[in-house]
């Protein structure tokens, strides 16, 4: 049906069943630059599939970080570009198993920690290396089963929340009513909710992704970094005359002067600013500058 440098699309048929599937053989190129050809090739072939499709080859990329052993970490954005292409072209990707994370924005939910507790609480047998492991694997099984059934697609609520804004707010400027309004708070109150979700896993995401491809210079970085800045900076300080100062440039002469003063003393005389004097009388000195009183050692 299709060749291309890195790929190709065939069709089979099964002579004994006549069932058809297609097929797409994958090599492909060394450097990542020239496999985002591949990537869109993949994508286009998606629209002249119609039935079971099977990709088989060396794609020379990964989908997580532990699919890899040895050598130097992949960036990130190559792991990145590789899924997004499987997720586009088809929601039921197979692939091998995918790593498991406990996300933060789960342990928010008021659910989390009974679900938790009530499969931790399995009675398991074995060994106490044996035991955590089961344990574990059933806590797995049910925060990813109350996560698909309950929890969800974050992104996926807020298109839906953002569709129905749109509708209720249009129906509102045509004959607004008390129900209609109470409806349209109810849907922004779980967009709002669903986006403090989104913040909360893009926020843990961030960290990792931060750590492997230092920081992609992303509108959310410079956000976050901005967020840090406001957070250090020093908006008032009270002198020593107990003066409020809240002029940024006056705050700033004042630690000059402040710093000039202190570092151009003598050592000696910054150190005697802080050591207590004359806290001995004079009979505590002469007790001090005399001599000791010799014992004779007891002889036994």
């Amino acid at each position: 049906m299709d060749s291309k440098d890195q790929c190709m699309l065939f069709k089979v048929v099964v002579n004994s069943t006549r069932e058809e599937f297609y097929c797409t053989p994958v090599y492909a190129a060394n450097q990542n630059k020239n496999r985002l050809d591949l990537w869109k090739y993949i994508f286009d072939y998606a629209d002249l599939v119609h039935g079971p499709w099977i990709t088989l080859g060396d794609w020379n990329a990964i989908r997580f970080h532990g699919d890899k052993k040895g050598g130097s970490r992949v960036p990130q954005r190559m792991l990145d570009e590789f899924n997004l292409c499987l997720q586009q072209v088809s929601k039921d990707f197979v692939s091998g198993p995918k790593p498991f994370k406990m996300l933060k924005v789960w342990c928010d939910k008021r659910e989390v920690l009974p679900l938790v507790q009530q499969a931790w609480d399995i009675n398991v047998k074995g060994i106490p290396m044996h035991r955590l492991l089961l344990k574990l694997r059933n806590v797995k099984k049910d925060v990813k089963q109350w996560n698909k059934n309950v929890f969800g697609d974050v992104g996926e609520k807020i298109i839906q929340m953002t569709l129905k804004l749109e509708t209720i707010q249009g129906s509102l400027l045509q004959n607004p009513t008390d129900a209609m309004l109470d409806e349209e708070q109810t849907i922004r109150d779980e967009y709002e909710s669903a986006m403090a979700d989104q913040e909360i896993m893009m926020a843990q995401k961030s960290i990792l992704f931060w750590l492997w491809d230092n920081d992609k210079c992303t509108a959310y970085f410079h956000k976050k970094l901005k967020q840090h800045r406001n957070f250090n900076a020093i908006t008032k300080i009270e002198n020593a005359e107990g003066v409020v100062l809240t002029d940024p440039a006056t705050i700033s002469s004042w630690f000059v002067e402040y710093y000039q003063k202190l570092f151009s003393k003598s050592s000696s005389e910054v150190v005697c600013d802080f050591v207590p004097r004359h806290t001995l009388d004079e009979i505590e000195n002469d007790m001090l500058e005399g001599q000791l009183p010799m014992k004779k050692s007891r002889e036994w």
